[in-house]
């Protein structure tokens, strides 16, 4: 996750040598390398300048001089009409014998053109070099950010209150959650867990053992954003951009930050300037799914974890008479700084918080692809054009009414449930509820 990574972008080109990428490769040097806001910069400002994806440039083992990062490579099937798992092996094979062993790149982005018969949209190697990218895909800043996300040990950032059920995509304070449709934008860096798995602000991280203290008794400290980090501040100062609160007997630690939105974090889709607590597995702080339990905004809110330090085999039922509670007790006029106090609490007596996952944890993946996209049908329906919905001020709606929605929550809420002329939404605008709520026939545009 740091120094500089040598990167490839390749440009997959079908077997009659014209089918080709939509992007050229002056677009995608820009898109990756070049842009004001690109890959490179965006990784570039939330690490700190500690994570520098640059252009490989140089003679490649089998004698290719490359010399912007950028390169074509010919195929030798059609990418239109393949399924993924044959793009994917013969385009890595191709890259192989026409510039040599892949280990003279630390990343490879492969931009592949757009298929007419699989609908996919994006796939990376968990802890691996290669990302690989369908049609408009490769241009999409939040799908590239996401995806090498993947190569360098991030997993997905879930909801664990979204309807109808937990989805694994759902944090949108996260660019590990769902990805947008868009050029040169959001700008936005990492949930809390991905921000205490990284190296790159470890003079503000810090793990509070809840146990340590006695009852009743209250731990607090002061959060700051990631746009707000101070590389030169002292370890424990009491300052963070991220806490873990540790259970000795659980697989599972709750990782406290502040989203502040502003600057390279200020198109954060979720949780502005509030307080997010997100669940990981803590040991051994590697490739795990992250889901956002809590948020709190305004002073005074609070969140409680029941059955803190249960052993994993529990059931369901609690099995300790602990609780944690985590509170907003102070933020300042400006949004950049606020307190937060921990307070361990004997007995049950608060609100039971969300539970962990029934399902067992994600192991680590070493060399192992992100889940596949499960969904290859077409996306052939299209929004209505026609009015949705009909408030009842009598104000009329449209399918652009979807994405204006300032929650996943409220968004995905307009389209499973709300009807017109008794047809729900997520029928009417298909395209708008599987980009902007995850829901509908159109579901598969949320990036794995």
């Amino acid at each position: 996750m740091e120094g500089d990574k040598r990167t490839l972008v390749v440009r997959a080109i079908g077997k009659d040598g014209k089918t080709a990428p939509e992007h050229d490769s002056d677009t995608m040097y820009g898109a990756v390398f070049g842009d004001e806001l690109c890959l490179a910069q965006a990784y570039r400002s939330c690490s700190y300048d500690q994570l520098r994806i640059v252009p490989y440039v140089g003679i490649t083992t089998t004698g290719k001089d490359i010399s912007n990062g950028v390169v074509d490579i010919q195929m030798t099937i059609d990418p239109t009409t393949s399924k993924f798992e044959v793009i994917q092996t013969d385009v890595s094979a191709q890259l192989q014998l026409q510039l040599g062993d892949v280990i003279q790149f630390d990343l490879i982005i492969y931009c592949i053109p757009r298929n007419t018969e699989f609908n996919w949209i994006a796939f990376a190697f968990a802890n691996g070099r290669e990302s690989f990218y369908h049609g408009k895909w490769c241009n999409r800043l939040s799908s590239l950010q996401h995806e090498v996300g993947h190569n360098i040990g991030f997993a997905h950032s879930g909801e664990m209150d979204s309807s109808p059920y937990p989805s694994p995509y759902a944090d949108q304070s996260c660019i590990l959650g769902v990805s947008y449709d868009a050029e040169k934008r959001p700008a936005m860096c990492f949930n809390a867990a991905k921000m205490f798995q990284s190296p790159w602000y470890d003079n503000m991280k810090r793990v509070i053992n809840p146990m340590d203290y006695g009852v009743n008794v209250q731990k607090c400290f002061l959060l700051y954003g990631v746009v707000d980090y101070q590389p030169t501040i002292e370890v424990d100062s009491g300052k963070y951009v991220s806490v873990l609160l540790k259970q000795d007997d659980s697989p599972y630690g709750y990782y406290l930050g502040y989203n502040r939105k502003r600057s390279f974090n200020g198109e954060t889709q979720e949780s502005p300037n509030s307080v997010t607590i997100i669940m990981k597995e803590w040991k051994n702080n590697g490739y795990a799914q992250s889901w956002k339990n809590a948020t709190l905004k305004d002073v005074g809110s609070s969140y409680t974890i029941s059955n803190w330090n249960a052993t994993e085999s529990s059931s369901s039922k609690s099995s300790s008479n602990i609780s944690i509670k985590i509170e907003l007790t102070e933020k300042n006029k400006n949004n950049n700084e606020c307190r937060v106090c921990v307070t361990r609490v004997e007995g049950n007596t608060f609100i039971v918080g969300t539970k962990a996952p029934t399902a067992s944890p994600t192991k680590p993946m070493t060399n192992q692809p992100t889940k596949a996209p499960t969904s290859t049908r077409k996306c052939t329906r299209r929004n209505s054009k026609k009015v949705i919905y009909v408030k009842k001020n009598g104000k009329k709606k449209k399918c652009g009414w979807i994405k204006l929605g300032k929650s996943l929550k409220i968004r995905k809420n307009r389209c499973n449930n709300k009807k017109y002329r008794g047809k729900k939404i997520k029928h009417r605008c298909p395209k708008n509820c599987g980009l902007y709520a995850g829901v509908g026939v159109c579901k598969f545009l949320w990036l794995d």
